[in-house]
């Protein structure tokens, strides 16, 4: 498991730029990738828990998991010359003991109305990319996607 956006999660970044780009279809609107402010995140930590007193494993009555950024990418959205808001690409990666590593992917943004997901793993370290579950998956990005397209389409 890669720390960095595997090569399927750039193609699902690429997919969801590419796809909202289309669906605003407004010459006046430039989404642009911006690398000015990558190296404040990488590294970041959250603490997960795990559970509750309800869990059936004692461990995840106890326990938490440290999530890392382990890679971002940042799209500035622009009109008329003037940027409006940003898109976040994060990618956050959990280093296990015992078990699987495992990572998320989460999309944010600067605007106002933005969400946590049904499908999110933890609110706000978003979709665990699992290969089983592709409809989550669509579904997760399709969701933030048509949310973005709504706060954006205001601004016009």
């Amino acid at each position: 498991m890669s720390e960095n956006f595997t090569p399927e999660e750039k193609q699902l970044i690429e997919k969801f730029i590419n796809s909202l780009k289309e669906d605003l279809n407004n010459p006046e609107i430039l989404i642009e990738y911006d690398v000015t402010e990558h190296g404040k995140y990488i590294g970041s930590e959250y603490e997960i828990p795990r559970g509750n007193a309800a869990s059936e494993s004692w461990s995840d009555r106890m326990l938490s998991d440290t999530f890392k950024v382990s890679d971002v990418a940042f799209y500035k959205v622009i009109l008329k010359g003037k940027s409006i808001g940003q898109i976040d690409f994060v990618k956050y990666y959990c280093s296990k003991l015992l078990g699987e590593n495992m990572s998320t992917i989460n999309v944010t943004d600067t605007f106002p109305g933005d969400f946590f997901h049904i499908d999110e793993f933890y609110p706000g370290i978003g979709l665990q990319i699992l290969p089983k579950v592709p409809n989550d998956i669509d579904r997760f990005f399709n969701d933030k996607k048509n949310n973005l397209l709504n706060v954006i389409n205001k601004h016009l």
